[in-house]
């Protein structure tokens, strides 16, 4: 492979991952601006928060697919390419989800686009990431804990299952780049704040897009009496008792 043609791919799949599909279903679904919802979080999760549970199920999919596009096009066109070279080219999809150049370097996460990389690596890396994410959210009540722990996996498989040193400094890599990204959830897991069910959160953002409430400053996001006293009416009694439970 050439170096222009290395650099080609590598501006293809940044362009790919970079596409905003949760900015881009929400507005044609008539749910508006998913920046101004929530966290501002460009991502699937963030557009769960609107109380539209499919639309936010096809962000998903987009997302994950972003991520697995590229390994599909090197197996297509370009099968002689080491798997190194594979890892390194597609990862350009995962920064392209979490820096697009369309939304001034703010973009989402990258959990879901991640999901899609490792599918397209290794669909068994990607097995075992969601049973961890899904093991560890359903014991811990913490949807983001489970994806924080779920991407130790790959670093892991690649140091006690498939030992490969550059394929692992790669994953060490890419996972601080996801952590670096999720530094308030790790901030909110750290403090503790209270878990907030689902459904108030959704119910929440429900009335914020019928209008029945105005959205509040992305601060009651990050300060857990104004996130749960006043945007889902927890009175401070019930926060502590959470928190002591």
């Amino acid at each position: 492979m050439t170096l222009v043609s290395s650099l080609s791919l590598i501006i293809l799949f940044y362009v790919i991952g970079s596409l905003p599909f949760a900015l881009i279903f929400t507005k044609l679904f008539g749910l508006g601006d998913i920046r101004k919802v929530g966290s501002g979080n460009v991502g699937a999760t963030n557009v769960l928060r609107t109380g539209n549970k499919f639309v936010a199920f096809i962000v998903l999919c987009f997302d994950i697919f972003k991520g697995f596009l590229p390994f599909l096009i090197l197996q297509m066109y370009f099968q002689d390419i080491s798997l190194l070279n594979k890892i390194l080219l597609c990862h350009f999809a995962i920064l392209g989800h979490i820096y697009p150049v369309w939304l001034k370097f703010k973009g989402g996460k990258g959990v879901a686009t991640y999901i899609g990389f490792l599918f397209g690596l290794n669909p068994y890396i990607a097995l075992l990431f969601l049973l961890v994410w899904l093991v560890t959210a359903f014991v811990s009540k913490y949807s983001s804990l489970g994806s924080l722990i779920g991407i130790l996996v790959a670093p892991a498989y690649y140091i006690f299952i498939n030992f490969n040193f550059y394929i692992l400094i790669f994953f060490i890599y890419l996972t601080l780049i996801i952590y670096i990204k999720h530094t308030e959830n790790i901030k909110r897991l750290i403090t503790k704040i209270p878990d907030i069910p689902d459904e108030a959160i959704i119910n929440y953002f429900s009335n914020i897009v019928k209008g029945e409430i105005p959205l509040m400053n992305d601060k009651c996001f990050h300060t857990k009496y104004v996130w749960a006293e006043h945007c889902l009416n927890y009175s401070s009694e019930e926060i502590q008792q959470s928190e002591t439970s």
